[in-house]
């Protein structure tokens, strides 16, 4: 993995030790996660029309515990697809990735393997664009509207050199893709966006990539799903003086916003700046970027800026979480949610939580949390105390 999809580390993020969930708490005061929006938290979770901060917290450890278990970290609770790579969509799904980098540490099991993480940016109105559907009303559209075989080869063979092992050259790249390997043949690949809305773009990134990369299989997760997904149908008036339903969710994650980048390090593709990162320094890795431009997020670094300020802090934040007291922030029993969360942890664990009580279910998963990170030292904390 480059420079530019570096993820969150606990010496990149926090200079300080945090020794207690007390220390933890103070240092995500004003943070971003904080400014987490609001709707139907528990009774008493509520703070001046936001969650609470314990509420906060507790949602997306537990957010990152149903992804940890669908990367495979669980011995016991192994999903039916266990992922060698995992793909991030650009850009919301990134910090996802930073959550999962910062935690696996604290709640995967011991000895188990992180897959490769990696990132490519799919743009649901841009595919819909490029295989000459209309983008009013696409937000409604039916997935399987997408038709793989719409999609030109040119667009196909730039996103397989995006994977290539091996040198490529500029002129001849279309043939050259598919003699040479790629770094996710025979793979399994778990595809990760932040958040479900039409559905499309999860759809489209499956279509893609099996399309570029026929020997790998590929499957689709969101990170933002149940009991946090909750939502409504609204009627909205369209352009074109139609009327049509969408679905809006109450809460969403607190990076996730249509209008700006910020908080989630990256931007959107452009040709341009491809191009001249080529020009400049006409690496192999800087060819294939150029190739792939579309499906290629431009970094800070790419650009010569700084990250900005809001990435910054996020960042911080979330691997602030790693020195708390994991399991005095699952769920308990008092959660007015405990259903689905029950519904959720036996999902997980299939046939084995059969004849299990739902306190039997979450004491188990708790107190494995728990065992777990007993056995983690963190070494700025153990810097601090030396």
């Amino acid at each position: 993995m480059g420079n530019k999809e570096k993820l969150t580390s606990h010496n990149d993020a926090i200079t300080t030790g945090l020794e207690d969930n007390e220390a933890v708490l103070s240092y995500l005061q004003w943070g971003v996660l904080e400014q987490q929006g609001t709707w139907d938290a528990p009774s008493g979770s509520e703070l001046n029309g936001r969650w609470s901060r314990e509420w906060i917290l507790s949602a997306y450890l537990d957010l990152t515990d149903a992804m940890i278990q669908h990367l495979g970290g669980y011995e016991n609770e192994q999903p039916a697809f266990v992922p060698d790579e995992v793909l991030f969509l650009d850009k919301s799904a990134r910090p996802v990735a930073w959550l999962v980098d910062s935690l696996w540490e604290v709640m995967a099991d011991k000895g188990a393997k992180k897959p490769h993480l990696g990132f490519i940016h799919i743009d649901r109105k841009d595919w819909w664009s490029r295989v000459k559907l209309p983008l009013v009303g696409e937000e409604n559209r039916d997935p399987f509207e997408f038709n793989i075989k719409d999609v030109s080869e040119d667009a196909i063979n730039a996103i397989r050199a995006k994977f290539v092992i091996g040198d490529l050259t500029p002129d001849n790249y279309e043939n050259e893709v598919w003699k040479l390997p790629t770094t996710l043949d025979g793979k399994k690949v778990l595809i990760v966006d932040e958040i479900r809305s039409s559905g499309a773009t999860t759809y489209m990134a499956t279509k893609l990539l099996s399309r570029a990369v026929p020997s790998a299989t590929f499957e689709s997760v969101y990170f933002w799903s149940a009991p946090y997904n909750e939502g409504k149908s609204v009627e909205i008036d369209n352009k074109d003086g139609t009327r049509s339903v969408q679905r809006r969710m109450y809460n969403i994650p607190v990076w996730y916003d249509k209008h700006k980048p910020d908080g989630r390090e990256v931007s959107d593709p452009s040709p341009g700046v491809m191009d001249r990162l080529y020009r400049e320094n006409p690496t192999q890795e800087n060819l294939k970027r150029r190739i792939a431009w579309f499906v290629e997020s431009v970094t800070p670094e790419d650009v010569g800026a700084d990250v900005d300020e809001r990435t910054k802090r996020l960042k911080r934040d979330i691997a602030a979480l790693s020195y708390l007291s994991i399991n005095d922030f699952m769920m308990a029993k008092s959660d007015t949610r405990t259903g689905m969360i029950m519904e959720f942890l036996r999902n997980k664990q299939g046939a084995s939580s059969a004849g299990k009580s739902s306190m039997t279910l979450l004491q188990e998963h708790t107190r494995r949390i728990k065992k777990k990170q007993g056995e983690r030292t963190f070494p700025l904390v153990e810097k601090k105390r030396s």
